[in-house]
């Protein structure tokens, strides 16, 4: 009769299991099957903790607790019997370990087994993972060997926030000089406010390449949206790229009418590359002489020549227009110095011939002051001796004076006959 009533409250059991949508115990029965998947449990020391020696106690534990019935009829097996202490309704994330644990006594005192079923193992773990999300009713089954009972729990996981997806970014390769922009393709399905940095050779999306930037460097991209951080890593290569030389000297000059001047042609080259000047002919000497009638701008081209570049300059001379004053240049076919010394004769009809140079073209004026008060003289014969010449040239504008020396020889004159007493 017990074998009878055992089988019908099996059947009971097992039809009732089968209609679950989330449970399936279609495949279970008693014997070998249903014992491959126990777990053991001392229902008389309810001290003891039947998770495995791998798991934390700080896990979370859902407990049950069964009253031991007092009417039990000594001639019949009791089964197993649960009285939940509340409603069993747990929230959870995805991502959460869930572990059962229950706590079951037997009236009989029978050795308990459970039966858990997917999404727990045999051990009563389910490590919830992304996609997990929802609500769910999970089973187990309690057995002392004769009878049967199952449990159910309704389970509620949320949703996890799920991390930016940040498309990996190529390396980057560039010549020095260029500038750097560091695309950035990232989604994030819940839209959240999204904090980009950046780490590495920049801190900052773009960045203006110098000529001193060249290597491999390392770079990092991190995305943040407030509950995951996710970064991508690349490398940035900058080129060596050579540098044209540089012209660091003056490039503008104002100088005189028939002025020379020393040119400044410095410059410089980053690489030390060897510099050549390609001067035109008037600056041949790396020198400049205005001429006269030079007045106004001269421009002249040079070029710097580093081998690998040739950088040309404009360099520019601004004449200014200066007068000059008429130079004497001789007097009497001799020509004038501080030492000049012209010799006349007593009763000479002596002539003094200037030549002079004025570079502007301008008319000169000629004033005489000393022995001659003009170009002409007779010399009287009572003029014997030295006498200092001063000259005046003067354009106008400017006039300059000139001093040489006359010396007037003396001559013997005849007697001279006069007639008689």
């Amino acid at each position: 009769m017990k074998k009878i009533g055992f089988l019908i409250i099996f059947l009971f059991v097992f039809v009732a299991c089968s209609n679950e949508k989330t449970i399936d115990l279609s495949n279970n029965s008693l014997g070998e099957n249903i014992n491959n998947n126990l777990t053991e449990f001392n229902a008389t020391n309810q001290s003891e903790n039947i998770l495995p020696e791998n798991e934390t106690q700080g896990s979370e534990l859902i407990e049950f607790e069964a009253e031991k019935n007092e009417s039990i009829n000594e001639e019949e097996n009791s089964k197993p019997e649960l009285e939940l202490k509340n409603e069993i309704v747990l929230n959870y994330t995805e991502g959460d370990k869930i572990i059962l644990n229950p706590k079951i006594t037997d009236p009989d005192g029978d050795t308990i087994n459970i039966i858990f079923y997917e999404p727990f193992n045999l051990n009563g773990v389910w490590d919830t993972k992304l996609g997990d999300a929802g609500n769910h009713t999970v089973f187990f089954t309690i057995t002392d060997g004769k009878s049967y009972q199952n449990v159910s729990i309704d389970l509620s996981i949320a949703k996890k926030n799920r991390a930016p997806i940040l498309k990996e970014i190529e390396d980057i390769v560039v010549d020095e000089g260029e500038e750097i922009t560091i695309e950035i393709d990232v989604k994030d399905e819940e839209n959240d406010s999204l904090n980009i940095s950046y780490r590495g050779f920049t801190t900052k999306k773009s960045y203006q390449t110098t000529f001193f930037d060249s290597g491999v460097y390392n770079q990092t991209v991190i995305v943040e949206d407030g509950f995951n951080i996710v970064e991508t890593s690349f490398k940035i290569t900058i080129i060596d790229v050579n540098q044209p030389p540089k012209f660091t000297g003056i490039s503008k000059y104002n100088v005189k009418e028939n002025e020379t001047i020393d040119l400044n042609l410095n410059f410089e080259d980053l690489d030390n590359d060897d510099v050549e000047f390609i001067l035109p002919e008037e600056l041949k000497d790396s020198s400049f002489k205005a001429k006269i009638g030079d007045i106004g701008t001269k421009r002249y081209e040079i070029e710097l020549d580093d081998g690998n570049h040739i950088v040309k300059q404009e360099l520019t001379f601004v004449v200014e227009d200066v007068n000059f004053a008429p130079t004497l240049l001789k007097v009497n076919s001799k020509a004038y110095d501080n030492d000049l010394e012209l010799n006349f004769n007593e009763g000479e009809n002596a002539t003094l011939e200037i030549i002079y140079e004025d570079l502007d073209n301008d008319k000169v004026t000629i004033t005489y002051d000393g022995f001659f008060k003009s170009n002409s003289k007779n010399i009287d014969y009572e003029s014997q001796g030295e006498y200092v010449q001063k000259i005046v040239l003067s354009d106008g504008k400017i006039s300059k004076s000139y001093e040489f020396k006359v010396i007037i020889e003396d001559v013997n004159r005849l007697p001279v006959f006069l007639g008689f007493d």
